[in-house]
């Protein structure tokens, strides 16, 4: 009878856990025969990628970009005359008829060799932001973005107009250097070249460089600050000073939008349309007889 008031012996599972001490420990709860699971890490944080790893795919890329620059470079020498070029070759009209046709080939360079990169390691899109995955709130989401760089650079622009006047003068170099190296179209022209520079710079610069940099530093903070800088010291090249302040302002915005959707659609979209949207300024109000 003194056995009918002995507690009954556990069965042990052999999915059982255990702590360190063999007393069983709770197990996740079972939906539909099943754990519950937990959501993958998204593949633009490269969790299976080492530092190693991502050094060589950045070190890769720019050899790889840099040498691609460097031919086409050549090419366009060759384009404009064997030989040394004049002072003002950049506004020779063959420079800028060529211009047009450089933007989109660098941008098809820079998703060839990012796609071989991707390839090599076998890495999906998705790794580098781009995915149809909600794309109609990511569409809607670069318009957004738009507005808010937008708005942080007109009220910078206001403020330095107010305390600062004199630089209403850089403002206008800066249009003039830049409407200086393009060929002078109708705007609808230009549409598809700025399409192509806003997906080839987000692609490389938030989608690439910016993911590669955060699994090397260990987060978002500095791997944006990095690739903003990388970003806006090639505009230093044919832009004025007075243009970097703005310059930053839409690489800090397309970071966090990048950062926020891992998608760099938005960007691409918000990037596009604020190229195209100040050159139909220049073109219509800013340019005026300084466009030949």
């Amino acid at each position: 009878m003194a056995d009918e008031h002995q507690p009954e012996e556990l069965e042990l599972r052999a999915d059982a856990a255990f702590a360190a001490d063999g007393i069983p420990m709770a197990r996740p709860v079972a939906i539909a025969d099943g754990a519950v699971s937990v959501e993958p890490v998204h593949e633009i944080f490269l969790a299976d990628s080492s530092r190693r790893a991502v050094c060589v795919d950045i070190v890769v890329v720019l050899l790889g970009l840099v040498a691609l620059e460097l031919l086409s470079e050549i090419a366009i020498s060759f384009a404009t005359g064997i030989g040394e070029l004049p002072d003002d070759a950049a506004k020779s009209d063959i420079n800028k008829i060529m211009i047009m046709a450089v933007m989109p080939a660098r941008a098809a360079i820079v998703t060839i060799v990012v796609a071989l990169v991707l390839s090599w390691r076998n890495q999906s899109l998705r790794s580098v932001g781009i995915s149809t995955e909600r794309l109609g709130v990511n569409l809607l989401l670069g318009l957004v973005s738009l507005g808010i760089a937008s708005g942080f650079i007109f009220s910078w622009g206001v403020a330095l107009q107010f305390f600062a006047p004199a630089t209403a003068q850089s403002f206008a170099e800066n249009a003039d250097a830049i409407m200086s190296f393009l060929p002078r179209q109708a705007p609808i022209h230009f549409a598809w070249m700025f399409l192509a520079v806003g997906l080839w710079e987000e692609l490389f610069f938030r989608g690439f460089l910016m993911t590669r940099l955060r699994r090397l530093t260990g987060g978002w903070t500095w791997a944006a600050i990095a690739s903003s800088i990388l970003f806006v010291v090639p505009h230093a090249i044919d832009q004025k000073a007075i243009a970097l302040v703005p310059i930053s302002i839409l690489a800090a915005v397309f970071c966090l939008v990048t950062i926020w959707r891992r998608s760099i659609v938005p960007a691409i979209v918000a990037h596009w349309l604020f190229d195209f949207s100040t050159f139909l300024f220049l073109y219509y109000f800013a340019s005026g007889d300084s466009w030949q």
